[in-house]
């Protein structure tokens, strides 16, 4: 399976890593900014 192949190789996991983690971060500053300005 591809996801496999992906996660088995050391630099796609990395780069899944930071995507995630990117993911994670702009999810909070949106959140962060619609709680310091509300509608």
């Amino acid at each position: 399976m591809m996801t496999v192949s992906y996660l088995d190789d050391d630099k796609h996991s990395e780069n899944l890593i930071l995507f995630l983690l990117l993911l994670m971060f702009l999810q909070f500053v949106t959140q962060k900014k619609i709680f310091d300005f509300p509608g």
